[in-house]
Parts: structure tokens; C-alpha cells; sequence
């Protein structure tokens, strides 16, 4: 399979973007996010999952990920948006 661009967007408690976060998802290395609070990869593994800051936030295959997934921290964690 051909790779996919996929961003990840982190906002704080507030809604607003979380910068320095620490995002890796499979098949790529890990980076953090930018001031806008986002991160660009490129993954072609068909399974892939989405770590922010060691923990897991999102698995699925790769064809069924929608191009942007959106992220909240939650206390501690994050969550889907």
C-alpha cells in the first residue's frame, strides 16, 4: 500500500492547540507537535495505531483513518475529538 498523509491534531483542556507534544504512529518516527498543535505523517503500514505521549490513542486500519484525527487531553490522557 502506497502511504497516506494523516495529521494528528492535539488541543488542550481548553480546545486550544498543545504544542510539544509527543505524537508516534506506526511505521514512522516520533515527533511533537508544532505551535498549531499538529503533527504530519506520511505511514503506509495498513494497521496502524497513534501514541500521544507513550499512550495509545487510536488504532484502525490505515484505508479506514480518516485523513485528520483530532485529539483532547482529558486529565491526564487524550481523547478523541
Amino acid at each position: 500500500m502506497s502511504a497516506k498523509k494523516l495529521r494528528v491534531e492535539l488541543l488542550d483542556g481548553a480546545g486550544q492547540p498543545a504544542a510539544g507534544v509527543r505524537v508516534k504512529v506506526t511505521g514512522c518516527e516520533e515527533l511533537q507537535s508544532g505551535p498549531n498543535g499538529q503533527v504530519l505523517f506520511l505511514p503506509q503500514d495498513e494497521a496502524i495505531s497513534v501514541t500521544v505521549n507513550g499512550a495509545d490513542a487510536y488504532q484502525g486500519s490505515l484505508a479506514g483513518t480518516p485523513e485528520k484525527l483530532v485529539f483532547k487531553q482529558a486529565g491526564a490522557g487524550w481523547q478523541a475529538a
